[in-house]
């Protein structure tokens, strides 16, 4: 991935005047949210291993290591730990933990 920032001077002024580098989730990482939460729902909901993302990517012309989607999901998946914590805490602590609906 590539990050093009553009770069301008005043006249009569010495200091270049640049764009804010983008936010980034992780860090030293191009990878943006996009990414990371495509990568995350392709794999947990619609069921694609990665080296089958790896094929789709690469046939779009990007060129990443598989190993380097394996990085990116771990990494972001340490990123949700806390809120799949809360979640869980708060279902512990609810008075129903299953509940059978069928009339």
């Amino acid at each position: 991935l590539k990050c093009e920032r553009p770069v301008f001077r005043r006249k009569g002024t010495e200091k270049p005047i640049t764009t804010p580098a983008p936010f980034n989730v992780l860090d030293n990482s191009l990878a943006d949210v996009s990414l990371l939460a495509g990568l995350l729902v392709d794999k947990f909901q619609f069921h694609l291993p990665l080296y089958r993302q790896h094929q789709r990517i690469q046939q779009a012309g990007i060129t990443v290591s598989r190993s380097t989607l394996t990085n990116l999901v771990k990494r972001a998946i340490d990123l949700l730990r806390p809120v799949v914590d809360a979640q869980t805490d708060n279902v512990l602590r609810s008075r129903v933990l299953a509940m059978d609906e069928t009339p």
